[in-house]
């Protein structure tokens, strides 16, 4: 008689699993069972089939980034104090506060565990470590760009499909989760180095891989460590750790197809509001706008480069984008940060040229405030520090610009020296190859400042657009 496997475990990002998130408290609590088994292989490695496999041999729990968006996304909070004390920021997290974040865990694998690799070997030394590694770096890099990469391309538009940023892949937008996210992102080297990958065509991530590798095996005596492939199955893992091999088949978790599908539920999908909640964040908007419009361009002509779009950055700022050519606007390099300076590109002619360049940076300038009807700047604020009361204002004006991008498309018209004004006085000029945020393609979206009166919002012909909702 066939021996029926445990119930399975559901992956990061799986609505069904974060349907029963908990909100415990780990600063109250203390270490329950003893830590055995430290996993230390980066992200697409096998990390989730890894978990289910220990989960499978009696290990009890195994932490993982799932853990933390599934499970209990409370557990943000003490990630975001860990996160402090590494960068040097607050105190460094000692055994006690590991065994209050980790003490109901037997094993613990994926990000952000993998990121205080030496932290927790310090932490349990007696320990033993398993490092999953892929065929190849190469093979590793294919699987963060075919999903990570896949995911955050297709949130805005498909084409150029340039990357836009790691807030939304780790969560939806409830604070301390969506704020791990971007710390994550803005501070672990292997995000940026995909990031960097991803906007140049480099492989430097690879590099990060082997590199990461290289310091668990210098660091962990032969004897407590495990080198293996997922694909390889219960033996070597089994016998390093001293089990019976199961009689069912070796746990295959999070495929890359999984993983986009949870991706799409939890972004695009009918649960999306009911995941998100009753008043969507910035973010949320972005993506629904940009996911409604088709690319106006063609690449032989040349536009107006002083066209805007509405997005939000990896802070959730809400910000307007100015996708402004330096030369024709005065920006000298004078005038700019040395950092755009150094590279000033010359006039571009069209947005496909910037993506296929890649030379997103001096072009294009973030501008933190959005100017209402009335005059009334909002700006200066992160989404997740705003009050109820500036959120539900913020809501309703993204609601007034969803109906109008219902309502049809209509071409902006922004006068250049207030734009040159803006940019030179902008308390927020920065680099976009460093945001990670990415811009060009669909310019013909929002008001240019939500200020102008109907008779500016213009279809592609330039006559006035009918129809445009009496906000505006």
């Amino acid at each position: 008689m066939a021996v029926q496997q445990p119930p399975r475990r559901p992956v990061v990002g799986s609505l069904a699993g974060m349907a029963m998130a908990k909100n415990i408290g780990r600063r109250q609590c203390s270490r329950i069972v003893p830590m055995k088994v430290l996993c230390f292989g980066l992200s697409r490695t096998g990390t989730s089939s890894l978990r289910q496999a220990l989960l499978d041999l009696g290990y009890n729990d195994v932490y993982h980034f799932a853990s933390c968006l599934n499970e209990n996304p409370k557990d943000a909070e003490m990630w975001l104090e860990a996160i402090d004390g590494k960068c040097g920021k607050g105190k460094p997290f000692t055994r006690r506060d590991w065994d209050q974040l980790l003490g109901h865990c037997m094993a613990v694998t994926d990000t952000p565990v993998v990121w205080f690799h030496r932290e927790l070997l310090e932490a349990y030394p007696e320990a033993k470590v398993i490092l999953t590694l892929r065929d190849s770096p190469e093979q590793w890099w294919q699987s963060q760009m075919n999903t990570l990469i896949k995911y955050m391309s297709s949130m805005t538009f498909p084409a150029p499909g340039i990357w836009t940023s790691l807030v939304g892949i780790f969560g939806p937008p409830k604070r301390t989760i969506d704020k791990l996210s971007a710390e994550i992102s803005l501070n672990y080297a292997m995000y940026q180095d995909l990031l960097r990958d991803s906007q140049t065509g480099t492989r430097d991530a690879q590099k990060f891989y082997v590199d990461h590798a290289e310091d668990v095996k210098t660091l962990v005596p032969k004897e407590r460590l495990l080198v293996m492939n997922v694909k390889d199955g219960w033996k070597p893992l089994c016998a390093f750790l001293e089990k019976d091999v199961p009689p069912w088949d070796f746990p295959r978790a999070n495929s890359g197809e999984e993983f986009l599908e949870n991706a799409a539920d939890i972004t695009h999908g009918d649960m999306a509001p009911q995941v998100f909640g009753p008043h969507p964040t910035p973010a949320i908007f972005a993506r629904k706008w940009m996911s409604k419009l088709e690319p106006p361009f063609k690449e032989q002509d040349s536009y107006d480069s002083s066209e805007v779009t509405i997005f939000c950055n990896r802070t959730l700022d809400l910000v307007l984008a100015f996708n402004a050519d330096a030369a024709a606007l005065g920006m000298t390099s004078e005038i700019m940060p040395p950092e755009h300076a150094a590279n000033l590109p010359g006039p571009m002619k069209n947005p496909f040229e910037v993506a296929q360049q890649r030379i997103i940076g001096a072009n294009t300038i973030m501008i933190n405030w959005i100017r209402l009807r009335d005059g009334e700047i909002i700006g200066g604020e992160r989404w997740q520090d705003m009050d109820s009361a500036y959120r539900t204002k913020v809501n309703a004006i993204l609601l007034k610009v969803d109906e109008a991008v219902d309502a049809g498309l209509w071409k902006l018209e922004l006068d250049q020296g207030f734009v040159q004004q803006m940019m030179m006085h902008a308390p927020s000029v920065q680099n976009v190859n460093n945001m990670g945020v990415s811009i060009a393609a669909r310019q013909y979206a929002i008001a240019n400042d939500l200020a102008k009166s109907k008779s500016n919002c213009k279809t592609k012909s330039g006559e006035a657009r009918k129809g445009v909702p009496k906000w505006f």
